[in-house]
C-alpha cells in the first residue's frame, strides 16, 4: 500500500506543475499585475516557450471543472439556436465569448465555491464584469451576464445545482479599460521598461510564474 501511495503522491505532484498560455492581448488576461504580462511576453520572445511553474493541484482541478461545465452548457445553449465560443476582437486585443444568446446579451460561466461563492452573492466579482462586459461591447450587446455555478452544488445530492445570475448594462469604461490595460504592457515592451512591483505578499506574487526573478533582481 506504501508503494501505491507513493505513487499517488507523485501524481499529484506532478500535476502542480503547469505553464503559462502563449501570451497574448487576450479579454480575459487583461487583469492582474503589469510587470508579470510584461516578462512573459519578454521570456516566450527570448526562449519561444511559456514560462513553467508550480501551483497547488487543486487549483488545476479546479480550472479542469470548470472548463467542462462551461463547455456542458455551451453545447446546451447551442442546441437551443444560442452562439458559443463568439470571437470578439478589436485590434490586437481578443477573446471568445463563452454564450452569446439570440436576445441582448452575451454570458460567461463560472464555477466558483467557497468564500469565492460567498463573495459574489450580491456583486459579480469586478474583473467578471470587465471581461464579459468587454466581449459584450465588441460583440454590439446592450447587455452582459454572469452565470455563477455553485460548485459544491454539483457533487451533492439531488436533481439541481445551485446558482446566481448577475447582470448588467453593457458599458464602454470595461473595453476601454481592458485597452488601457494592454497598452500599459505594450508601453513598457516596447520602451524595454518594467513597472512597478506589487507587494511581495500579494496574491499576484504568490502565485505568480516570475515572482523569483522577479524579486532576484
Amino acid at each position: 500500500m506504501s508503494d501505491l501511495a507513493d505513487t499517488i503522491r507523485a501524481v499529484f505532484a506532478q500535476a502542480r506543475k503547469t505553464k503559462e498560455r502563449k501570451p497574448r492581448f487576450g479579454i480575459s488576461d487583461a487583469h492582474g499585475c503589469v510587470r508579470a504580462k510584461v516578462y512573459s511576453f519578454r521570456l516566450f520572445k527570448e526562449g519561444g516557450k511559456p514560462a513553467e511553474f508550480e501551483r497547488p493541484a487543486r487549483w488545476g482541478l479546479a480550472a479542469a471543472c470548470g472548463t467542462a461545465v462551461g463547455q456542458l452548457l455551451e453545447e446546451a445553449s447551442e442546441r437551443l439556436g444560442h452562439k458559443v465560443q463568439v470571437r470578439a476582437q478589436s485590434g490586437a486585443i481578443s477573446g471568445s465569448a463563452d454564450i452569446v444568446l439570440t436576445g441582448e446579451h452575451v454570458v460567461d460561466v463560472k464555477v466558483a465555491g467557497g468564500w469565492k461563492w460567498r463573495k459574489i452573492q450580491h456583486e459579480p466579482d469586478p474583473e467578471h464584469r470587465r471581461q464579459v462586459s468587454t466581449y459584450a461591447s465588441l460583440l454590439g450587446k446592450p447587455k452582459w451576464a454572469l452565470l455563477y455555478i455553485d460548485g459544491r452544488s454539483i457533487f451533492t445530492a439531488g436533481e439541481d445545482v445551485e446558482w446566481i445570475l448577475h447582470e448588467g448594462l453593457t458599458s464602454l469604461e470595461h473595453y476601454q479599460a481592458t485597452s488601457q490595460f494592454w497598452a500599459d504592457v505594450q508601453g513598457h515592451l516596447d520602451a524595454g521598461t518594467m513597472p512597478d512591483r506589487l507587494s511581495p505578499d500579494s496574491f499576484e506574487c504568490k502565485t505568480c510564474a516570475h515572482s523569483e526573478r522577479c524579486w532576484s533582481l
